[in-house]
């Protein structure tokens, strides 16, 4: 993904609506393709559910950061989307947070997580819980059973995390 879009451009090329979050197109992308027409919806959703779009010779762009750009008119560090939903591009789900605020929002473990709970990894026979504030690791404790420790782990992180209003984990 890049930033090599200027705001005139992009404005030139799409129309954003902040109330639904989507783009249209306001010229026409391929002569000999009609469904790619002015005033049409564009972009699409990737496999990891963030919406994309093609703004050709420029390249691919995800749609939250030029909604960003198209309201603000800078390009944002890292975007948030309130409600976790990483389609959802409405004006009023997107806010501009810090790499650690972002990650403090996350819900799902990583894929590498052999557990497959958040905040919890495998300690000999047994499960502990980790949570990490301001760069700080803090261990929550060591269960018997990994949603004993998933649990504390999402007790501590509605404590110390600062979470989006709304935000329902």
């Amino acid at each position: 993904m890049n930033e090599r879009i200027s705001l005139e451009e992009l404005k030139v090329r799409l129309r954003y609506e902040p109330e639904t979050g989507r783009f249209f197109r306001l010229v026409k992308l391929n002569r000999s393709v009609s469904k790619y027409g002015i005033g049409t919806a564009t972009g699409y959703v990737t496999t990891t559910g963030r919406r994309v779009v093609s703004l050709a010779p420029h390249g691919l762009f995800r749609e939250h950061r030029l909604a960003f750009l198209y309201m603000t008119g800078r390009w944002p560090g890292e975007v948030d989307h309130i409600n976790g939903d990483q389609s959802d591009n409405r004006w009023c789900n997107l806010r501009e947070v810090t790499h650690r605020q972002n990650q403090q929002n996350k819900l799902r473990p990583y894929a590498n997580n052999k557990v497959g709970l958040l905040g919890v990894y495998k300690k000999r026979k047994r499960f502990a819980a980790r949570i990490v504030v301001d760069g700080k690791g803090i261990n929550l404790g060591v269960f018997d059973c990994p949603h004993e420790a998933h649990a504390t782990y999402m007790e501590a992180k509605k404590r110390l995390h600062i979470l989006q209003p709304g935000l329902d984990i």
